[in-house]
């Protein structure tokens, strides 16, 4: 029987996602090279499973015939797996015979030829990945300088099952699973740069003199400009804590999804008010937002209710409250360049010999602390991400706080600073994280 031959279109047959996982996993023994008995095993699984339709059989014959050609090149002497051959013999010889499935087969097979792959070719095929420049900073970080990373299943994010390429000294690749944990590491990063950089092109306004929230005249039109009643995806909560409110903003998620609102944050920052806790709590959402997927998050955003709160507000409502923890690895006396990129924390303001009104006129200024997030750039330096001034070496933060609050601080008959930056004193409260496995089973 050849193996072309038996199969049938049968309603509980393989699905096109199926016949996916199916060609992602042709190589069963993880060699780097498709046996004879593996393209067999291939076509007994399409005979024995069927296809649910005619475009799940054709993308599963379009892989049967790129697992057949990898195991003829594994017979010829030398690393057969060259760009020239992937662009110039076999890509059009399967999309001529398949249309476009020749492609998607080509990309998912081929790959697991690894012992068969030049490094110009592995560099081809993860130069085909559709990463977006914040990802790809983020991937030369995670992985090894001759790693290179393949998105296996072609959905524009990294997973756990995406494969990475890693030299194995014998003049191929190994063709790995990423894993859960790293990709989480990757696609966490990402989200808090892709945040970061939003609010540094373009900053959401922030109540200097602190009237905004002392009136609450505006305040549920920080979101978005529109209050809830005037047709706004936001509604304002209170938050009680002791004898004051703070408010918190909760989605509507009967008008629009987790992904989209965040997606409106980012795109116009400015037209949203908010202080550093509300800033870093996006940050955070749009963290976990990468990490989950859209798909997994919507459904978490709808489930557990989505809430940027203000002040003494943050990470009380939601999903944020369903999984924030004690950040592990650092703690109270931790400073802010010893934290791991996704955690957060406060710095505490005061000022040795400050009168109390001049205490006072400090915290009105929003200067009594400041909210941050912690995250790592294209280039690996560790930054702090503190709403409303751009982001900073961690390593200088304090430095750059201390300077803040002198330039705003009270000004002597001459005009110069009162304050002395060695006046400033920062200490920080317990540092915290979020859960991404526990959203992730939250989600289900």
């Amino acid at each position: 029987m050849t193996l072309h031959t038996g199969y049938a279109i049968r309603p509980t047959g393989a699905s096109r996602d199926d016949v996916q996982k199916m060609l992602s996993n042709v190589d069963a023994n993880k060699n780097g090279r498709i046996e004879q008995s593996e393209l067999e095993g291939l076509a007994k699984q399409g005979r024995d499973k069927g296809f649910k339709d005619a475009g799940a059989e054709n993308l599963f014959r379009a892989g049967l015939d790129t697992a057949a050609l990898a195991q003829q090149k594994d017979g010829e002497k030398g690393q057969q797996f060259t760009p020239d051959y992937f662009d110039k013999s076999m890509g059009p010889v399967l999309q001529k015979s398949y249309g476009a499935d020749g492609k998607v087969a080509q990309g998912l097979v081929a790959p697991q030829a690894s012992r068969e792959l030049t490094a110009a070719s592995v560099d081809r095929i993860a130069d085909h990945s559709a990463f977006d420049p914040v990802q790809r900073g983020q991937l030369s970080q995670a992985l090894g300088p001759r790693e290179r990373l393949q998105d296996t299943n072609g959905n524009k994010r990294v997973d756990a099952e995406d494969r990475k390429f890693v030299p194995n000294g014998n003049g191929g690749y190994d063709y790995l699973p990423i894993g859960q944990e790293k990709a989480d590491q990757i696609n966490g990063n990402a989200g808090l740069n892709r945040t970061a950089q939003a609010f540094d092109r373009s900053r959401p306004k922030f109540p200097d003199d602190g009237s905004e929230l002392a009136k609450r005249d505006n305040a549920a039109k920080w979101m978005g400009g529109k209050s809830h009643a005037e047709g706004g995806d936001w509604k304002m909560e209170k938050f009680q804590d002791g004898g004051s409110w703070y408010p918190a903003y909760k989605l509507d998620t009967s008008k629009k999804s987790g992904s989209q609102a965040l997606d409106d944050i980012l795109k116009n920052p400015e037209q949203s008010c908010m202080d550093c806790a509300m800033a870093k709590q996006v940050a955070q959402l749009q963290r976990l937002r990468e990490q989950l997927g859209d798909k997994d998050f919507d459904k978490l955003a709808a489930k557990e209710g989505m809430t940027i709160g203000y002040g003494a507000a943050e990470n009380k409502g939601g999903l944020l409250a369903k999984v924030i923890q004690p950040a592990t690895g650092v703690d109270a006396s931790s400073a802010a360049k010893d934290y791991r990129a996704g955690q957060q924390g406060y710095a505490n303001v005061t000022v040795k010999g400050a009168s109390a009104a001049e205490a006072d006129s400090l915290a009105k200024m929003g200067w009594s602390g400041e909210h941050f997030t912690v995250r790592t750039d294209d280039a690996g330096q560790k930054k702090v991400f503190a709403h409303p001034f751009a982001s900073q070496p961690a390593a200088g933060f304090e430095d750059t706080l201390r300077e803040r609050v002198v330039a705003q601080g009270p000004k002597l008959p001459d005009g110069s600073p009162k304050w002395k930056k060695e006046d400033v004193i920062i200490t920080y409260d317990a540092p915290v994280e979020f859960n991404t496995e526990k959203a992730r089973n939250l989600a289900r």
